[in-house]
């Protein structure tokens, strides 16, 4: 048996006792760049075995509360629709008895399979995500299921606030001009807060927040922090969050909203270098902190 992530005590890493279900989602199909995030949880999990479980912050220790390692979704050779169907249903299992659930992608496209069952749980859900890349191509390499479309087929469920975007095409752009001018319920389907943007705004963490409704859902795409914070992705860009930054927004929305599941996508490991795989386990584990905290 593997060990669970971040090492924790058998008695802790318990299914029926945890309020968080780590869930492991090794989906890679359509990546353009650098391939390798289906190995993304799996070296998350290894190097998480080094983060401290007493969190400086909070002055708590999360892993108390319970934390369960799930068995990785298994893919096979699905794709598109099926893979979505196969996250759902896994996804399921947790949410229907009350446990956070914490997944880890994996490509950014895993995320199309775990909102519509949260938007169909809480009516006035929003989707914050962090991010390079807007991700709301309709259709990209012959595929609406793309990771490059995966927020295109959100927006069918929920409105979605996007931070810290600083690369996209033209069809994308044309979009979000539309969209953000369009309401899902009484909010914009979109709200943009472009890394170029926000670096030049002192109010923008408010502003986000405002933006979004009372029930979240977090997608983190780790392209979203700057390479030199977490170089292990499949996209890099310069420009991104620093992580006092990142973790300033995440503490504001945890602490106004009501954070109803998470994932965290993108992390493609390098050969000999450890720095974004162990940077990505620091921060689900201090996110957790907060949300478990609160």
């Amino acid at each position: 048996m593997k060990k669970p992530y971040f090492d924790i005590p058998a008695g802790y890493a318990d299914l029926q006792k945890a309020r968080v279900v780590i869930l492991p989602l090794p989906y890679e199909r359509t990546t353009t760049f650098i391939k390798g995030t289906a190995r993304g949880p799996e070296a998350l999990r290894r190097v998480s075995a080094q983060v401290e479980l007493f969190d400086e912050e909070t002055g708590a220790e999360p892993y108390l509360e319970g934390i369960y390692s799930a068995p990785p979704v298994e893919f096979g050779k699905s794709q598109g629709e099926d893979a979505l169907r196969r996250i759902r249903k896994a996804l399921e299992r947790y949410v229907a008895v009350g446990k956070f659930v914490a997944a880890l992608g994996g490509e950014h496209t895993v995320t199309a399979g775990i909102v519509p069952v949260y938007a169909g749980k809480h009516g006035d859900l929003s989707v914050l995500q962090i991010d390079a890349h807007p991700d709301l191509r309709d259709v990209y390499e012959g595929s609406r299921y793309n990771h490059a479309c995966v927020m295109r087929r959100l927006l069918d469920y929920a409105p979605v606030t996007q931070v810290g975007a600083r690369a996209w095409c033209a069809e994308e752009d044309a979009f979000m001009k539309e969209a953000t001018r369009r309401k899902i319920g009484r909010r914009s389907a979109l709200s943009v807060f472009p890394a170029h943007v926000i670096a030049k705004s002192e109010g923008w963490i408010g502003k986000v927040v405002q933006s979004l409704s009372s029930h979240v859902y977090l997608t983190l795409d780790l392209d979203g922090l700057d390479p030199s914070v977490i170089p292990a992705v499949g996209t890099p860009e310069p420009g991104g969050l620093a992580w006092r930054e990142t973790l300033d927004l995440l503490r504001e929305v945890i602490k106004r909203k009501t954070l109803v599941g998470m994932d965290i996508v993108e992390l493609c490991p390098r050969k000999g270098d450890i720095l974004g795989e162990f940077a990505a386990a620091r921060l689900l584990y201090k996110i957790l902190a907060l949300y478990l905290s609160k």
